[in-house]
């Protein structure tokens, strides 16, 4: 079984725009296609545990963070 949340899809934008990277970029570092990061983005696919672990440890941010909490 997969769990899955919801990220704040600005929150990953910001970051692309501080790292200066695209989200072809983060998508590869991922290890995920553009078009699902897009996805993801958009709140159009959910993020599991193991994407946001992989998130958080390629953007340096917290998982908080990207949360709505």
């Amino acid at each position: 079984m997969t769990t899955a949340v919801t990220v704040q899809g600005n929150k990953v934008r910001k970051v692309l725009k501080e790292l200066g990277i695209t989200q072809e970029e983060l998508a590869r570092k991922l290890g995920m296609k553009r078009e699902t990061l897009n996805r993801k983005i958009n709140g159009q696919a959910n993020w599991t545990f193991k994407d946001l672990e992989k998130l958080t440890t390629t953007t340096g941010k917290k998982l908080e963070y990207f949360l709505n909490l």
